[in-house]
């Protein structure tokens, strides 16, 4: 689980939106900063990996996968509370735990007045 919280949100902000993008990678040197497509590394077994997301503790988003490919993810809005937006980004391996790489990339949040 990876928590980010986002402080110092302006009060005249009345929601905000998440933006991004998660794979199941072959191998953790896959991911170099230039996020190609990623290739399967184990033909014929469970890769399944859960995705999800909490907002302030709350469960707001969830989904499986078994295929190495880069699925976009736009979730929201969501209403910080008194500036501040606690986001949980969370993995849970389903099937076969070795080599595989559960990752969330170009995360971002939209602010929308």
């Amino acid at each position: 689980m990876i928590e980010y919280a986002v402080t110092g949100i302006e009060n005249d902000i009345s929601e905000v939106w998440l933006e991004g993008r998660y794979a199941i990678l072959e191998r953790f040197d896959e991911y170099d900063g230039q996020l190609g497509e990623p290739t399967h590394f184990q033909p014929n077994t469970d890769n399944r990996v859960r995705f999800e997301v909490h907002t302030d503790g709350e469960a707001v988003w969830d989904h499986e996968i078994d295929d190495f490919r880069w699925f976009p993810v736009q979730l929201g809005p969501f209403h910080p509370r008194g500036g501040r937006l606690t986001v949980e980004f969370r993995t849970d391996a389903l099937g076969e735990t070795s080599c595989n790489w559960a990752a969330w990339a170009d995360l971002k949040l939209v602010e929308c007045m």
